[in-house]
This record gives C-alpha cells, sequence and structure tokens, in this order.
C-alpha cells in the first residue's frame, strides 16, 4: 500500500499506479484539465507511463475562464 496526495487530499492506493489509471480510477476520463506531479506539469502523452511513489503529490488543475 501506499500514500499519495490527490488535490490536498491523502489517499491510499493499493499497488503503484500510473497517473492515467489513478485519473480514471476517480473519474477523470475526459476534459480538459492538467496534471502536476510534485508541482511539475506533467505532459498528457505521458500520464500512462509516469508510475506514482509513495508519498507523491498529484494535483489535477481544471482552467478557468474570466475576463
Amino acid at each position: 500500500m501506499m500514500r499519495v496526495r490527490l488535490n490536498n487530499q491523502e489517499i491510499t492506493l493499493d499497488d503503484a499506479q500510473t497517473i492515467k489509471e489513478l485519473l480514471n480510477n476517480h473519474g477523470y476520463t475526459d476534459g480538459c484539465y492538467a496534471v502536476t506531479l510534485n508541482r511539475n506539469f506533467v505532459a498528457k502523452h505521458t500520464y500512462d507511463h509516469i508510475k506514482l511513489n509513495d508519498r507523491d503529490h498529484v494535483e489535477i488543475i481544471h482552467p478557468m475562464q474570466g475576463g
């Protein structure tokens, strides 16, 4: 088991997951968003290659419109 912070909430994962698996398991299958891993932006085409580690911090950022 490992612990990861997702959007500032600690969650427990049964086993190592990729960013893509984490997103899918938490309902982020479609939409417009960016992901940071330990405060670094992650390119979307690498989501299925990057494995999460214990104590990683993942933030899902949605664009905001304004004027």
